[in-house]
Parts: structure tokens; C-alpha cells; sequence
């Protein structure tokens, strides 16, 4: 397996990572729990290090999932958890208000079954809330020893500086795939530099 850094921090991360939305277990359809709990076992014994995750996905199902598979196996491990959205429905809801940021960190700790969440990203942005608000209370948070290190999702480049110059976000995490390649035009020399 390849690793690398994220950005200049200190986190150090498999090149191919395992993402949990589908074992939430209610967007995707229906799945098998023990066969989840085992992919993430199977695939941390082929030296994936990168799990990420989001309480949304399946209302924190897929992190009580993941504290069941790491226990006892979270030493090496960078678990990438989102903050700020919540299912409503079939939907989602954006809520990055302090108290919010506050509960649903506290909440992922518990489901995780873990003292420190490695990187805590900002799901997606809050027009409601000035992003420094929210970013303050990340940092604190980060203080407090219950994050490593900040990251932000599905930002547009014009919230990354601002972003950036409020608190020390280490990484970026837009939608990439084979069919989604948009961001190699900008964003990626961006993030680069």
C-alpha cells in the first residue's frame, strides 16, 4: 500500500481509503452489518488506514458500525468524520452552528467508540452561519484533543480562503470520480499549491 501525507499535517493516510456512506445502511438499500464490520476488518488488513465517514449515513449507523470493527484496532488508523449535516427524511439539512458543531462531535465520539476523531470536516457549507463561527468552534474542539485536524467537503474555491485564513485546514474533499472530473481544471493546482 502507498501513503502519504494529508497536506502538511501529520496525518498519514493509505492512498486508497474506504468510505462507509452505503453501510449506513438505509440510502443505498439494505445491507448486511456483519458483512460491513468485515470489509472494514478485511480491508484494514490489506493496510487501508483511511476510513471516512459522516453521521448522516444511516442517522451515525455507519459509525457505530466502524467503532464495532475497530475495537481494539485503532491504533494506525485515520478516521475522516463530517460534521454540520443531518438526515430530514429521504434529505439532508446543513447545520453548522456552534452548538451544533459541539453535540454532533460528541455523538460521532460516542458511535465510534473513540477519544479523537483524526480529521473532522466540514460537511458541506452553511450559508446560514458565518463560516468563521463555525470554524471557531472546530478549533476549539481541536483544542480540546477531540480532533486532530480540520478538513472541508464539497466547497466551492471561493470558501477555501476563506476557509483557510480562519482556522488550518488541511484538506479538501469535492466530489472526484471517473465521471465527476471537474475539479482537475482548477481546484486541484489549487490544493497543490
Amino acid at each position: 500500500m502507498i501513503y502519504r501525507n494529508i497536506g502538511k499535517s501529520d496525518l498519514r493516510v493509505s492512498a486508497v481509503g474506504l468510505g462507509t456512506w452505503a453501510m449506513g445502511n438505509d440510502f443505498w438499500g439494505p445491507v448486511d452489518d456483519n458483512r460491513s464490520v468485515e470489509t472494514i476488518q478485511a480491508s484494514i488488513d490489506r493496510g487501508i488506514n483511511l476510513i471516512d465517514t459522516a453521521p448522516p449515513y444511516g442517522n451515525g449507523h455507519a459509525e457505530r458500525l466502524i467503532g464495532r470493527a475497530i475495537k481494539g484496532r485503532r491504533e494506525g488508523l485515520v478516521i475522516a468524520d463530517k460534521v454540520g449535516t443531518r438526515r430530514v427524511g429521504r434529505g439532508y439539512e446543513v447545520d453548522l452552528r456552534p452548538e451544533t458543531i459541539r453535540s454532533q462531535a460528541e455523538e460521532s465520539l460516542r458511535n465510534l467508540g473513540i477519544d479523537t476523531i483524526d480529521l473532522y470536516q466540514i460537511h458541506w457549507p452553511d450559508p446560514k452561519i458565518h463560516l468563521a463561527h463555525s470554524l471557531e468552534a472546530l478549533v476549539r474542539l481541536r483544542e480540546e484533543g477531540k480532533v486532530r485536524c480540520l478538513g472541508v467537503c464539497n466547497f466551492p474555491m471561493q470558501l477555501l480562503d476563506q476557509a483557510r485564513a480562519a482556522a488550518d485546514v488541511v484538506s479538501s474533499q469535492p466530489q472526484y470520480s471517473l465521471l465527476e472530473r471537474s475539479i482537475e481544471a482548477k481546484q486541484v493546482r489549487y490544493c497543490l499549491d
